[in-house]
């Protein structure tokens, strides 16, 4: 007897999250300084303009709530 085919959203899914990173001075009035810190001096801090995190989930419904559950958790952090 043949395996049942599970559906596209039944299989386990991969979510991929990237940020850019860009540090800009805030001037007096409110605004941004358009240019932003360089990756040179990011480097020093150990960081990178760029970030990326990953989250898996059983099925697509799991992996959605996973990627929203941990983006609120970063959120709540700043």
């Amino acid at each position: 007897m043949a395996e049942k085919e599970l559906k596209s959203y039944q299989y386990p899914h991969y979510a991929q999250i990237v940020f850019s990173v860009n540090i800009h001075k805030k001037l007096p009035d409110g605004s941004l300084d358009p240019k932003i810190v360089s990756e040179e001096e990011l480097n020093k801090y150990g960081i990178t303009k760029k970030a990326i995190f990953s989250v898996e989930g059983y099925d697509k419904t799991n992996c959605i709530q996973k990627v929203k559950k941990t983006l609120e958790k970063l959120n709540e952090q700043i």
